[in-house]
């Protein structure tokens, strides 16, 4: 009996080492396939490249037809903005020339060129021409600089400086993901400086990133996270410095001052778009310390006399189900960090909701 028991415990023992094994090589197939194929990169790797003074940039000139599937493609122009279509020195007759700058959310990862919202705006009124400036990763002082250096000449009669929460946390570092070197802005004796240029420079290849990402999806990794979290039950996360929050609060309103008198020296109009997450969606009401800058400079944006326009509010008066279709989840895109970006109806949302807004300033400047 005992030597049938011992038989048992050694078959079924047999039984689990095997499953781990074929579960660990299965692991591996599946991290190969994720480093070697399509989900394993950083979109921003397939058209942007190392810029000294911006971190990176677009690269002119880009064909991908069919970067998020069949038919569903990314170009770049000569200049590196998104899209086909390079801007002449001067609008074409009878259009409105307006620029949409920004991070992701304005370059439109995982819909059409012409499905960006910031293309979607020339389609919902003919009387605009719209260029996308939109740039993957890019904190508010990356895509401030750019505008300054690559867009301020197209003089445009609207310029849409467009954000997310998080853009604001970008300007803290001199790093991007851990890998991609970026300039920051400090204010001295009132005035902005770029600091940290030429950025650091560390090839696009280099696969950091992507190994970096395939171990966050491994079952080893998982486990010692819930066991980290565990551990850490009831811990605060670690609290931004007030010294470092001021500082970054006072550069993004310079940011702000900077791209308003740019604008106004060449006759055009400064609107500062607050873009909403899903998280921005299902925030209360009631509720907004639950972002992290957005709430402390907003205000200060708006008492300053700048152009604000927060479509969070508009989200959020969706039903959850409709909040859910603005965003693409995890999986629907194969690349790195690619979930919950806009999905087409999310461009259009946005695209209406601030063709709504923007109906005053508008008028004014194509009538």
């Amino acid at each position: 009996m005992i030597r049938r028991i011992l038989a048992l415990l050694g078959a079924v023992a047999a039984a689990v080492a095997a499953l781990v094994v074929v579960e660990g090589l299965a692991s591996l197939a599946i991290s190969a396939g994720l480093f070697f194929g399509p989900s394993g990169h950083v979109a921003l790797d397939r058209f942007a490249r190392y810029d000294p003074e911006l971190g990176w940039a677009g690269v002119p000139n880009v064909a991908l037809p069919d970067l998020y599937g069949p038919g569903v493609g990314f170009h770049t122009n000569a200049h590196g903005f998104r899209g086909r279509v390079d801007p002449a020195p001067a609008p074409p007759a009878g259009k409105t020339r307006i620029v949409c700058s920004g991070d992701s959310f304005t370059l439109g990862p995982g819909v059409a060129d012409d499905a960006t919202w910031c293309a979607l705006l020339a389609s919902l009124d003919p009387r605009l021409e719209s260029v996308n400036m939109g740039q993957g990763g890019y904190g508010v002082d990356q895509a401030f600089l750019w505008y300054r250096r690559d867009g301020a000449a197209l003089a445009p009669a609207v310029h849409l400086f467009a954000f997310i929460d998080g853009d604001f946390e970008r300007m803290r570092s001199a790093r991007f993901l851990g890998d991609y070197g970026k300039p920051t802005l400090a204010v001295r004796d009132g005035a902005l400086v770029v600091e940290h240029v030429p950025a650091w420079r560390r090839p696009f290849w280099m696969p950091t990133v992507r190994v970096r990402e395939i171990v966050k999806r491994t079952k080893t990794y998982e486990l010692a996270e819930r066991l980290g979290r565990r551990l850490s039950s009831g811990a605060a996360g670690p609290a931004v410095d007030p010294a470092d929050r001021a500082r970054v609060v006072d550069v993004a309103l310079a940011v702000f001052a900077e791209l308003r008198a740019i604008a106004e020296k060449r006759g055009g109009t400064l609107v500062l778009v607050y873009l909403p997450t899903l998280f921005d969606c299902r925030l209360p009401a009631t509720a907004p310390s639950g972002l992290a800058w957005w709430p402390a400079i907003g205000p200060r944006a708006a008492g300053a006399g700048f152009r604000v326009v927060d479509l969070s509010a508009a989200c959020r008066r969706l039903p959850a189900a409709e909040q859910d279709a603005l965003f693409f989840p995890e999986g629907a895109l194969q690349f790195y960090a690619a979930a919950g970006h806009y999905t087409a109806a999310g461009n259009r949302f946005v695209a209406e909701a601030l063709h709504r807004e923007l109906a005053p300033v508008l008028a004014a400047v194509t009538r």
